[in-house]
């Protein structure tokens, strides 16, 4: 991984937490770059200005101070705009109610994105204190350490379709 970016395919981990950065253009192009220098995305089209067509980098902070980059589609991004300081959770996609789209390119991006979802707009401080922030498999919604991304063994476990705490009399 680089930046929390895997080499190949989507962030596979839930993530919740703050925005800290929406990319621009120019960021988002010098993240394309850097993977590929990397020998990343190589499934992906070689253009940068298709790849900023397609992709929106979003960086958040699970609350360990250091940002997960994750992608999500500029679409999305569009429907739903995400902004600085907005509790959100990503997912890479899972479900049979999301199916890969058919067109080779779209479905080379679709690889290597996921959904970023607002839960908690940055004004609505009292609905932060609702969900724990962290990293989690997306299976059985337990905990990860931000450092290893091996379960916690004293981690919050949430549901993984509600974002919400199951076993939490604490929420960070």
């Amino acid at each position: 991984m680089s930046c929390g970016m895997p080499e190949h395919g989507a962030y596979p981990h839930l993530v919740i937490g703050r925005i800290v950065a929406v990319a621009d253009e120019s960021q988002t192009r010098a993240l394309f770059d850097a993977m590929r220098r990397h020998g990343r995305w190589s499934t992906l089209p070689t253009s940068r200005a298709i790849f900023w067509k397609n992709l929106q980098p979003v960086a958040i902070d699970a609350g360990s101070g250091e940002a997960t980059i994750t992608l999500t589609s500029q679409d999305e991004m569009h429907a739903a705009p995400l902004r600085v300081g907005d509790l959100v959770r990503y997912s890479p996609h899972r479900g049979r109610y999301e199916v890969p789209p058919t067109d080779k390119i779209a479905a080379a991006f679709w690889s290597v994105d996921g959904c970023v979802a607002v839960l908690c707009r940055a004004s609505d401080k009292q609905c932060f204190g609702r969900y724990a922030k962290g990293l989690f498999q997306v299976s059985d919604g337990v905990q990860l350490s931000p450092d290893t991304l091996k379960p916690l063994q004293h981690g919050i476990t949430i549901d993984a379709e509600t974002m919400l705490p199951r076993n939490a009399a604490h929420v960070n």
